[in-house]
């Protein structure tokens, strides 16, 4: 084991949030995680094909997408995206985001807000940023009551050979209930997965009926929690980041954008510390007021996703009817992808 190094930012998790921060910073970083970067898959890997572009990840496109179906057990209904969805290879995406920080695999062992204890050494810093996905590593050493399982969802996926055009979600109560169903296109093969809001893990005969419907048998299968509502973005001295700050949006868990969104804000934040712009303590006041400015959108669809599986499947299908129409399927889509991409200013 090594001896204690010093470093100015140590972000521990190396998906999507931990490599959003790390491409915001210059000086000497460390990021972290018990696994090889891009090896261990967290999220069905769909988000639009313009936030691939922008990060110049193109070779990480399986399949654009121009259509999206929403089906109950009323019937199927179908509409095109106003901007392209994209599925993606998580390895290679997540080795297109990594920059040119130091990175190294090792465990995370203990942590009390100043000092990182691994199985491969001891190190210190100026800031670390908690980007461990839904348990919360760091901050759950700090504070052992900080992760409630109780609100916690799940998600259960199978990759097979089956080819489709369209990102499909379906809302049966027969295959899940309080939860939906996704079937998203990968090139020659498609994703099938379950999402349960009230986080049960006894999801895989549910799977099985979803993936028996289209003739077909399950597969490998990968699975894994989700936070349900905002936690705090802060802890003592601690900035936490994507999944670890319950930034996964409820009811549609969208993790993808917002974990982006925020590392890519937060790690702008976390240089102009570094530089001595502002302080440390002005900062994490800033990235605060920057992830709460944004709580009535999650409240919003956190009361949805209350409220929706109490709905009859009939009129959710109404519902449906009623949003694919012109142009209010065009304004419904505008609005959600406008958030949070709109809100790109970091306080001064």
């Amino acid at each position: 084991m090594r001896g204690r190094e010093k470093f100015d930012v140590v972000i521990v998790g190396a998906s999507f949030a931990g490599l959003a921060v790390a491409s915001r910073l210059k000086g000497k970083v460390l990021l972290i995680d018990r696994k090889d970067i891009g090896s261990l898959p967290t999220s069905a890997c769909v988000t639009p094909l313009d936030l691939i572009k922008e990060r110049g990840c193109e070779r990480s496109v399986l399949h654009v997408v121009d259509k999206v179906k929403f089906s109950t057990p009323h019937g199927t209904i179908s509409f095109k995206p106003i901007t392209p969805l994209a599925t993606f290879d998580y390895r290679t995406f997540c080795r297109c985001l990594f920059s040119s920080v130091e990175f190294r695999k090792e465990n995370v062992v203990a942590f009390d807000g100043g000092e990182i204890e691994t199985n491969g050494g001891r190190y210190s810093a100026l800031i670390f940023v908690d980007c461990t996905g839904w348990r919360a590593r760091l901050a759950s050493l700090l504070d052992g009551s900080f992760l409630n399982r109780c609100r916690l969802g799940f998600g259960l996926e199978t990759e097979i050979e089956y080819k489709t055009d369209a990102v499909h979600f379906l809302w049966d109560p027969g295959i899940i209930r309080r939860g939906y169903a996704w079937i998203s296109p990968r090139g020659e093969k498609a994703g099938f997965g379950l999402g349960s809001y009230e986080g049960k893990t006894d999801l895989l005969p549910g799977l099985r009926k979803l993936v028996a419907g289209y003739g077909l048998e399950v597969g490998k299968i990968r699975g894994g929690f989700m936070p349900c509502g905002l936690r705090s973005p802060i802890l003592q001295k601690l900035f936490l980041v994507g999944d670890s700050a319950g930034q996964i949006l409820p009811l549609t868990g969208e993790g993808i954008r917002q974990s982006i969104y925020f590392g890519e804000r937060c790690g702008e934040i976390i240089q102009r510390i570094i530089e001595g712009e502002v302080s440390l303590e002005k900062g994490l006041k800033d990235y605060e007021l920057l992830v709460r400015g944004h709580r009535g959108v999650y409240r919003f669809f956190e009361r949805l996703q209350g409220l929706w599986p109490r709905i009859p499947t009939w009129s959710v299908q109404l519902v449906a009817h009623l949003l694919v129409r012109e142009p209010l399927c065009r304004l419904a889509q505008e609005n959600y992808l406008r958030w949070p991409l709109e809100n790109t200013r970091v306080f001064s």
